[in-house]
């Protein structure tokens, strides 16, 4: 009779998605193949062409009043893929659960949860933690020199002492 051996230490093998999408940043965007998931390693799926989402649709168009929302890039990559679940990006694995998008980390197993709820009303830019375009740096660097000259104008305490203070009574 032999005897029976027991790995008790034994780590589950990783969770396998079914045709994700590994998501990369390139110079314009957002760029997502379609891969083939192997045990300890990623394959492209060549027969699924590459797709890309330019910072035009990540972070909006004009002054970004229309960002390109989480679940709308999801989504139309599982269009092209109905047996899509996953999606990997810059060491997380992200899959789908029935009411959200479970973010899991490759390497240090943490997990966290996003519903549709939270997902609505977030740009893929906050999602992902993407850097932003170089015409949306430009407006918040300006909102916030804009900023800083208003309380300059309206505070005592400025470094700029060659401009016009507003003063706080009423001149008349």
């Amino acid at each position: 009779m032999k005897a029976l051996t027991i790995f008790k230490d034994k780590e589950p093998r990783p969770e396998k998605t079914k045709n994700p999408w590994l998501l990369e940043t390139v110079e314009n965007g957002l760029r997502a193949t379609n891969i083939k998931e192997l045990l300890d390693d990623i394959r492209p799926d060549k027969s699924i062409p590459v797709k890309y989402f330019e910072y035009d649709r990540l972070f909006g168009g004009g002054a970004f009043t229309a960002p390109l929302k989480v679940m709308e890039m999801f989504n139309e990559l599982q269009v092209i893929t109905p047996k899509t679940i996953g999606y990997i990006f810059a060491g997380y694995k992200y899959l789908y659960i029935s009411d959200g998008i479970l973010r899991r980390n490759h390497e240090s197993g943490r997990e966290s949860f996003f519903s549709n709820e939270t997902l609505r009303n977030q740009s893929i830019a906050c999602y992902l933690n993407l850097t932003y375009a170089k015409d949306e740096t430009t407006i918040l660097e300006a909102i916030q020199d804009t900023i800083n000259e208003l309380d300059n104008a309206t505070s005592r305490h400025s470094t700029d002492t060659d401009r016009p203070r507003i003063s706080d009574q009423n001149t008349e």
